[in-house]
């Protein structure tokens, strides 16, 4: 643990006087295995700074279990800031025993720390996916609507007040309404997104990031757990040392039916579904280009994305709207579009 882990750092340094504690680098919680962890990105940045000029850590696991990159910083990285690297349980000191940095024992402890971190992840992979086989929910927060089971974590209770909310954006859209039009509806309301029922109690629940926009209302109405099914499975990481996610196809998913009360019963969520499908159909017909300016526009007023839109009168001419002003509220910002051929000629 980072208690046991403090405390036999705090010995050492009892034993050698020598030395005055600058601070901790926690990063309780992440993966040894990437180093792109909060504490370890700070500590770097003290270095370069020169704030300290000794690094000691536990064991040599404890800077990471990537067997590459941990080897690097030792051997390259450190002696070029004049960092003197101490991990007490594997007797390396790079000053006082230069020779344990450059011997063969460190980097088959860092290629075991490794081998390590990839049986875990395999292990723990294995367990999730017979979990989710079972219908045994396994994600951190449950869908809006539903809310964690206090005697089983793994089981859903629908959430009485939220449930209100999701078969309500069903009837709007059963009744016709669009998403922009469902997502005005519920703004216009002061009702809370998923985001902001989840921090009512915050001081910050009126910001805009808490307004419902159009992809959180097509979340909703493609989810198909609210019908009683366990849906998961959607994305894997692309290794145990790259932690970056991808779809996976429907076919990869895990799904078994009936495993919670229903919020939506099964006839209206296929009615919806077939709805959902006509509609994506009527917009993948309008084929259209991905903008050069896609990802890279905000509205200088709320910060929020611009979107890309084509005029009703002129389908040649594309100009870039605010998002917040669009999809989510009228109030929170103005309308302010731009042509995107002016904006290339800015550009």
């Amino acid at each position: 643990s980072v208690i046991n882990q403090k405390q036999l750092l705090n010995d050492y340094l009892n034993e050698n006087s020598n030395f005055n504690l600058y601070d901790y680098y926690v990063d309780d919680g992440y993966s040894g295995t990437d180093f792109e962890r909060p504490a370890f990105k700070r500590l770097l940045d003290d270095m370069k700074e020169k704030k300290f000029n000794t690094i000691i850590v536990k064991d040599l696991s404890r800077l990471g279990r990537n067997y590459i990159e941990a080897g690097n910083y030792i051997e390259q990285i450190f002696p070029l800031f004049n960092i003197r690297f101490i991990a007490v349980n594997d007797n390396i000191d790079s000053y006082l025993n230069p020779k344990s940095i450059s011997e063969l024992n460190m980097p088959l402890k860092n290629l075991i720390n490794d081998e390590y971190a990839r049986d875990i992840s395999k292990k723990v992979s294995s367990a999730f996916k017979t979990m989710r086989k079972q219908g045994l929910y396994t994600s951190g927060l449950a869908p809006y609507g539903y809310k964690k089971d206090p005697n089983d974590k793994h089981h859903l209770i629908i959430d009485e007040d939220a449930s209100k909310i999701v078969r309500l954006i069903y009837s709007l859209y059963l009744k016709g309404y669009g998403i922009k039009k469902i997502a005005n509806y519920l703004n216009e309301r002061n009702i809370k997104n998923p985001s902001g029922y989840r921090n009512f109690y915050r001081k910050d629940t009126n910001k805009i990031g808490y307004f419902w926009s159009d992809s959180t209302i097509s979340k909703i109405l493609d989810d198909q757990r609210y019908c009683g099914d366990m849906v998961q499975g959607k994305k894997k990481t692309v290794s145990y040392k790259i932690h970056k996610e991808i779809k996976k196809d429907k076919e990869e998913w895990d799904i078994v039916l009936n495993t919670h009360d229903a919020i939506i019963d099964r006839d209206t969520w296929e009615k919806v579904q077939e709805l959902r499908k006509k509609a994506y159909m009527k917009v993948n017909t309008k084929e259209k280009e991905k903008s050069f300016f896609a990802g890279k526009l905000k509205c200088a007023n709320c910060g929020y994305a611009m979107h890309r839109q084509y005029r009703a009168r002129n389908k040649d001419k594309i100009f870039f709207n605010c998002s917040t002003y669009v999809s989510r509220s009228k109030e929170k910002c103005k309308s302010h579009p731009i042509s995107e051929n002016i904006l290339r000629k800015i550009v």
